[in-house]
């Protein structure tokens, strides 16, 4: 799975640096390339009933087991894909209706809403997202190598907000739009999924 790190302009202006200072014939070591964060995720999946906007309550107990097991993980960011409906009005009801269940606990709730061209459904998911450790490579570490850029990278990432995001948390049928200000590159991490009791 490629994840996408969303950087700031020192990131860019470290790149630009280590480019220039580059020995010729020799690769450089990028600055994402000497990180190696260790992403955890877990989801459950979870439904309307057919053209409704009402959520089962034993759905809505398992989606406030995970949102408390998110909390307590301090995960980072909830995505949430939302199916689509029989009608607009009723995608937007829909929408409430989970993020009434999530309420404000998590720091980034990200509600994933379908495309209008998309076929009505019943079942959504739910994803936590958490950066659990980054490691940065420091081997042949020198002035305009990217470490020192690298290290604060790993210092930002380990807070919520400057969380990495996986690319295909939602189905394949569901729109996604790229977050605001994002710059995709590609990481080196690990995605392990962790199990959850009722995940499907």
């Amino acid at each position: 799975m490629i994840f996408a790190i969303f950087d700031r302009p020192l990131v860019a202006a470290g790149l630009a640096l280590m480019l220039l200072s580059g020995c010729e014939g020799e690769p450089v070591q990028t600055v994402q390339g000497r990180l190696s964060p260790e992403i955890v995720s877990a989801h459950i999946s979870y439904s309307f009933g057919q053209c409704s906007a009402r959520i089962p309550s034993a759905d809505q107990k398992r989606i406030r087991a995970f949102i408390g097991s998110a909390e307590a993980a301090r995960a980072g960011a909830v995505i949430v894909t939302v199916p689509r409906g029989c009608s607009a009005g009723q995608d937007e009801a829909r929408a409430g209706a989970v993020r009434k269940l999530i309420g404000s606990r998590i720091p980034r709730v990200d509600l994933r809403m379908p495309d209008p061209a998309d076929a009505s459904g019943t079942t959504g998911i739910v994803r936590m997202i958490q950066i659990d450790a980054i490691e940065v490579d420091q081997s042949g570490c020198s002035p305009g190598a990217g470490c020192t850029v690298a290290n604060n990278m790993a210092a930002q990432m380990a807070y919520p907000d400057e969380l990495l995001y996986p690319s295909g948390t939602a189905r394949p049928t569901y729109h996604v739009p790229p977050p605001p200000q994002a710059v995709p590159t590609q990481s080196g991490g690990t995605d392990s999924i962790t199990a959850i009791s009722g995940a499907n």
